[in-house]
């Protein structure tokens, strides 16, 4: 069966090679053709939202026939049952399957009901695992694949270093510490010579920061919170190490909280060139004036993700805010042109949550856990899921507000209409956004 692979990062407590890895690992044993991983690095409440993950379902939609959709575990779907449990329901509308590579719990649906602990459900083995891997990880033996550029051997489970792996390793560290190259300048360095990941892919940013803060790679093994040194042959020294991490540190922002505003068409758009996502960007420029005054500003570009994170595609790139203009400057005679069909336009903004819950609400979140717990057991299928969804929704109706807008409203006031009513119609109406050098085409969802 065909397979593709998606995790996001932030979820892991393992670095993106060795998830990589284990997707492999997973696709090989069972049989199955691996065909991409997408990786993501979303922090965010609606996965939605997330670049990564559109950038998978964007692949499903236009591949019809049958994909496997392999995550980690439930936890990279959402953050609880409910937000789980519908974008399960949004991948298999794609005709994709869900599965975990979690081999005690590869039901997606039985696996977030483990992991996010409904009630009545035992995590009694969930918690012995979780201790027989804590007293490995106190013996300094690595649990699952190896990190790049070393091999488990013999019965101790103890790592070794191997040789052509290890070269690439070192290669890396020096280009960032002592030839100051960035993350993806190394990508683009290694891919240029053909040099390959350890599952013969290319190189990217998340693979190359993996290794850089690593410490397996100066002989220490942390994991769940253990760690042990000198337990297995450093590939680079400790200085070195040393200097990686404090040029990191020299990179993040320091003494302050970075507050990036929300990229209004975050989840829409793809690349008119190679079909991947284009993702916001946000770039500060720091100068010093004549007067010696530090000063700096802000800029914001959509871009495609293929050139961002594997340098491929080339770089198309617009600024945000005249991206967002030429958008809701077509979506806006869109809705004009609905208006005059239909005499008035109506759209949904969701709540913001701060109502009270109300009986009705309560019972149907009841009756969708339990039908959690049926679909886990094998006692239902996705279809008892959807309908306890849909019952969840029109709980919840009388707490989302309608608004109308007429055609005046819209041609006297739609420069000073908020984000959220600007967001609800994008929802409403567009299904992608495909964005060309020169060239912008709103695909509608009724099209």
């Amino acid at each position: 069966m065909r397979s593709i692979g998606y995790f996001n990062i932030k979820k892991s407590d393992e670095g993106a090679e060795l998830v990589e890895q284990k997707f492999k690992e997973f696709c090989i044993y069972n049989l199955h053709q691996m065909v991409q991983i997408f990786p993501d690095d979303f922090s965010g409440k609606d996965l939605k939202g997330s670049d990564g993950f559109q950038s998978a379902i964007h692949f499903l939609n236009e591949n019809k026939g049958g994909y496997l959709f392999v995550i980690p575990n439930s936890l990279h779907l959402g953050n609880d049952l409910e937000e789980v449990a519908r974008n399960i329901l949004y991948l298999v509308d794609t005709g994709a399957s869900v599965s975990c590579y979690d081999e005690n719990f590869p039901d997606p649906v039985q696996n977030a009901v483990q992991l996010l602990g409904v009630s009545n459900v035992s995590l009694t083995r969930s918690q012995n695992i979780k201790k027989a891997m804590r007293a490995r990880a106190l013996e300094g033996k690595p649990m699952g694949r190896p990190p790049y550029g070393y091999k488990v051997v013999g019965d101790t489970g103890q790592l070794q270093i191997v040789s052509e792996e290890s070269r690439v390793v070192e290669l890396i560290f020096r280009l960032f510490t002592k030839e100051n190259m960035g993350l993806r300048l190394i990508a683009e360095y290694l891919n240029e010579r053909k040099i390959k990941t350890r599952r013969d892919a290319r190189w990217n940013i998340v693979s190359i920061r993996e290794i850089l803060k690593n410490s397996v790679y100066i002989g220490t093994y942390s994991r769940l919170g253990v760690s042990r040194t000198n337990v297995h042959t450093p590939i680079i020294s400790g200085e070195m190490f040393k200097a990686a991490q404090d040029i990191r540190d020299s990179r993040k922002p320091f003494g302050r909280v970075r507050n990036v505003a929300a990229y209004l068409l975050s989840g829409f758009l793809i690349c008119g060139y190679c079909g991947n996502t284009m993702i916001g960007s946000t770039k500060t420029q720091r100068w010093k004036r004549s007067d010696q005054k530090r000063v700096h500003k802000q800029y914001r570009y959509y871009q495609c993700q293929s050139k961002t994170g594997q340098s491929t595609c080339d770089y198309h790139t617009w600024k945000a805010d005249l991206l967002d203009q030429t958008v809701l400057g077509q979506l806006k005679y869109i809705v004009l042109d609905k208006i005059k069909q239909q005499g008035a336009y109506t759209f949904s903004v969701a709540s913001n949550g701060s109502e009270t819950v109300s009986p009705e609400e309560r019972n149907a979140y009841r009756r969708f856990v339990n039908a959690m717990l049926v679909v886990s057991k094998g006692q239902g299928n996705f279809m008892v899921l959807k309908h306890a969804l849909e019952e969840l929704d029109l709980s919840r109706k009388k707490s989302v507000p309608v608004s109308d807008i007429d055609a005046d409203s819209v041609i006297n006031n739609w420069d000073s209409f908020n984000d959220e009513i600007l967001k609800a119609i994008l929802n409403t109406e567009v299904k992608q956004v495909r964005v060309m050098d020169t060239k912008v085409e709103l695909i509608s969802k009724f099209a």
